[in-house]
């Protein structure tokens, strides 16, 4: 389970290294407090305007946010003959 010790948000590709590393942050941020308030969740009240003003670029769409997650669970599923999807069907996994 090495794989989800890393954090997934480094290979994301916003076209802007800043955002990358802002959303690294974030989700560090994030799996520390899981759960809690963002006002909770940041240090600072400036981190915490840069947490909501990353959320709200253009640039970093949910597609871009969630694809390294994908990528990363496919990693961890491959090789599982047999993967139960939400309704609890059977896959078979290729």
């Amino acid at each position: 389970m090495k794989l989800l010790e890393a954090n997934p948000y480094r290979n994301c590709d916003f076209g802007d290294k800043r955002l990358t590393n802002r959303a690294v942050l974030i989700a560090e941020a994030l799996k520390v407090k899981y759960g809690e308030p963002l006002s909770q969740i940041f240090q600072s009240a400036s981190d915490l305007k840069r947490g909501y003003e990353f959320f709200c670029n253009p640039k970093t769409t949910f597609e871009k946010l969630t694809q390294p997650s994908f990528k990363q669970t496919s990693l961890e599923i491959y090789g599982i003959p047999i993967v139960l999807d939400l309704l609890g069907n059977k896959l078979k996994n290729p």
